[in-house]
Parts: structure tokens; C-alpha cells; sequence
């Protein structure tokens, strides 16, 4: 993996934490069937545009760019872990692009944000949506986990006369 610069870092943490957070309120919906707060409805705003994000990504790996409209590079952030999780889950349908199932995610969340009771929204709907961005939310961390295990794993070189760094990360000549 390659190495992953701050702002990748930061991103990748923000990602795993609106994630995490996004499936802990989706729960707390479908054990309680209690209004949204105002901030609940932030956050899943966040989620929508956290999806929407990955909904640019697909479409610039599809290569479905009309109008000369092209996302940019920050839109494949957390694209792979997005389309790592569909997969995991095994939604991804045959028919369906990839961009689809994201819109399609995007606007059963934006459903529960905006339903005036969220008693009237589907349990299994809610239960799919929450396993989505806990998932997701593992994704990102598994590779938080894995860029700092790798750092801090000392690098060596063969015995063919290359540097060799140790736990001190001197070098040995």
C-alpha cells in the first residue's frame, strides 16, 4: 500500500468516524423510533454528501462524464473502501452500476432524514443502511490500521550491501 499522506490520513479518520457515527444513529432509529435531533440530521446530511462523493468517484471510473464535468482526484478518496463495502455486503446487483447503488444508498438516507415520522420507514431498509456504514466505517479503519502497521514496521534491505534499518532506524554499514 502506499504510503498515505496527511491529508489521506485525515480524510480516511474523518470518513471512518462520520461512518461509524452515521450507523450508530440509523440504529438508534430502529430501536427507537424517536425523532431525529437537528444534529442527527446533520450528520446524516453529512453521510449524503460522504455518498454523494463516492457517487462522483464511480462515475469517473465508469467513465460516465457528459458535459465536460469531471469530478476531481478527491472524489476516488475512500472510493475503493466504498466499493470494497458494496462488495463485502454483496450489494452490488448485476444490472446495477456501481454509481446506482450509491445513489441508490444516497436516497434511502436522505428518506430518513427527511421523514416527518421515523416510524414509517422500513426496519430492513434502515438495518441494510446502518450495516452499509458500519462496514464502511470498518474499511477505513482496517486501513488506517494497516498504513500505521507498516510505518512502524522497521524497512530492510537484503543482504546485498543495502541499508539496513533496525528498530533504532540507524543505519548499518
Amino acid at each position: 500500500m502506499t504510503p498515505m499522506t496527511f491529508t489521506e490520513t485525515t480524510e480516511t479518520r474523518s470518513f471512518g468516524l462520520l461512518s461509524s457515527r452515521v450507523s450508530q444513529t440509523l440504529r438508534t432509529i430502529v430501536r427507537d423510533r424517536s425523532s431525529l435531533t437537528q444534529e442527527d440530521k446533520q450528520l446524516l446530511e453529512r453521510g449524503v454528501a460522504l455518498l454523494d462523493r463516492f457517487i462522483d468517484g464511480s462515475r469517473l471510473v465508469e467513465g460516465d462524464v457528459k458535459s465536460g464535468i469531471v469530478p476531481g482526484p478527491e472524489s476516488l478518496r475512500g472510493f475503493q473502501q466504498a466499493l470494497s463495502t458494496l462488495q463485502t455486503i454483496q450489494t452490488i446487483g448485476k444490472q446495477e452500476a456501481v454509481s446506482q447503488r450509491f445513489r441508490t444508498l444516497r436516497d434511502q438516507l436522505n428518506r430518513v432524514r427527511e421523514a416527518a415520522s421515523q416510524k414509517d420507514l422500513e426496519e430492513a431498509k434502515l438495518d441494510a443502511l446502518s450495516s452499509f456504514f458500519t462496514t464502511l466505517a470498518s474499511m477505513f479503519y482496517d486501513d488506517l490500521a494497516h498504513v500505521s502497521m507498516e510505518q512502524a514496521a522497521p524497512h530492510t534491505e537484503g543482504p546485498s550491501g543495502g541499508s539496513l534499518n533496525g528498530a533504532f532506524g540507524a543505519k548499518l554499514g
